[in-house]
């Protein structure tokens, strides 16, 4: 114990445990967001997902505006 006590306070980790419940209701939450913007995506994991963005060329002007909406 006196070890993980000491290599916490070097490295500056948190040990805590896990909210799945709330990881997964954010997971969610996220993924309803992303489908706003691209009709076309892929849930990997609960915390991976990928976007298909072909013929979104026009909508990269902007992107500011839609990462400020995120």
């Amino acid at each position: 114990m006196q070890e993980v006590v000491f290599l916490t306070a070097i490295y500056c980790w948190l040990i805590g445990s896990s909210n799945y419940e709330l990881y997964a209701d954010l997971s969610d939450k996220m993924i309803n967001v992303i489908s706003r913007f691209c009709d076309i995506q892929h849930v990997y994991s609960i915390d991976e997902a990928f976007l298909q963005l072909n013929g979104y060329t026009t909508r990269w002007q902007h992107l500011p505006k839609i990462s400020g909406d995120l």
